[in-house]
């Protein structure tokens, strides 16, 4: 029996084998599809002090509503945070509502885009996930078109991390389909603009 490899000697025939089936250039650690007015940058991280990093997918987009939200897993915490007043919008579906912890600046949108049958069975295949739609704090700024800048919301980014650097193929695209998945939804509640 020979050990297994560890990420380090994969990484790139991972990263290739995704890279193909996004059918975009290859950018280091880092791979940016763009698809008619989208941008979606798949990329893992580090932090200080924290083993194994994060994988993330994230997407600008003007949000002139400002509609926020974060979704993440129950932690053995969360009852504490709930007690003390912390925010955890029900959506009605008591599995996901037990196993998920949801908050956001409207919950009845969050529950429009949450109801989405594919995105509930996805979610649960992903532990250790956190998927929110944030201010992008300037990040993308330069993408706003030419003129007017006046007129023009400041992009936002609806941001998907998961814990580890996903090297399991079948997992990475589970993670694009919920993150596509989320977007239509966006989409279809009009909060997400070029």
């Amino acid at each position: 029996m020979t050990p297994k490899p560890g990420f380090a000697q994969v990484q790139d025939e991972v990263w290739q084998r995704l890279r193909a089936h996004l059918g975009e250039r290859w950018d280091g650690a880092r791979v940016v599809v763009h698809a008619g007015p989208w941008m979606v940058l798949l990329d893992s991280f580090g932090t200080e002090g924290k083993r194994g990093g994060y994988t993330r997918l994230s997407a600008p987009f003007a949000n002139p509503e400002t509609f926020r939200f974060t979704i993440y897993e129950e932690g053995p915490f969360s009852w504490l945070g709930k007690l003390l007043g912390m925010q955890d919008i029900e959506i009605g579906e008591p599995p996901f509502d037990e196993a998920w912890v949801v908050q956001s600046n409207s919950p009845p949108k969050v529950r429009t885009v949450l109801g989405n049958p594919q995105l509930q069975a996805l979610l649960p295949s992903l532990p250790a996930c956190e998927l929110t739609l944030r201010d992008a704090e300037g990040d993308f700024d330069h993408l706003e078109s030419s003129g007017d800048q006046e007129d023009q919301p400041p992009h936002d980014e609806l941001l998907f991390s998961c814990a580890g650097l996903l090297d399991d193929p079948a997992r990475l695209e589970r993670m694009y389909q919920l993150f596509a998945i989320t977007l239509i939804q966006l989409c279809s509640l009009s909060a997400a603009y070029e």
